[in-house]
């Protein structure tokens, strides 16, 4: 079985250079093989409601406006599955960002789409899910 997370805006998102978001998945305190994403914003832009702006499994270094160049709407890549031995259910996401600090604005601007055998579901961080903050800009939210 394979999975893999992503996070969605849902309203426009600015950002600005030097944001970032780590994201990871853990299966009882550990973390799963390859899973870690990081997504790095060397650039002011905007990410617009209802866009990607972060995914497990891969490293993604955003340095163009791709809105400005007539590209597309600004998104980063799709996250990249990996094998997991089991279903999601006893499974966790962790998430360390400087774009959001508090749990609050992180439950309020953000939605989480769950990738699991090429399946896709969207929850809503700590109401269809528990969310922890154990400091600012951490949040460890399970998503079984």
């Amino acid at each position: 079985m394979t999975a893999g997370a992503e996070l969605i805006a849902v309203d426009a998102l600015p950002v600005k250079l030097g944001h970032f978001v780590e994201i990871c998945l853990f299966h009882k305190e550990y973390a799963i093989s390859h899973s870690a994403g990081r997504d790095e914003y060397h650039v002011f832009t905007t990410i617009p409601a209802g866009n990607r702006f972060a995914g497990s499994g891969r490293l993604c270094i955003c340095q163009v406006e791709l809105t400005k160049l007539g590209v597309g709407p600004m998104e980063v890549r799709p996250a990249k599955p990996v094998y997991v031995s089991e279903s999601l259910s006893d499974y966790d996401l962790h998430v360390r960002t400087n774009i959001f600090l508090s749990a609050e604005d992180f439950q309020r601007s953000t939605l989480i789409r769950i990738i699991e055998n090429n399946k896709s579901m969207v929850l809503r961080p700590g109401s269809s899910t528990g969310l922890y903050c154990p400091r600012p800009g951490q949040f460890i939210i399970n998503i079984g």
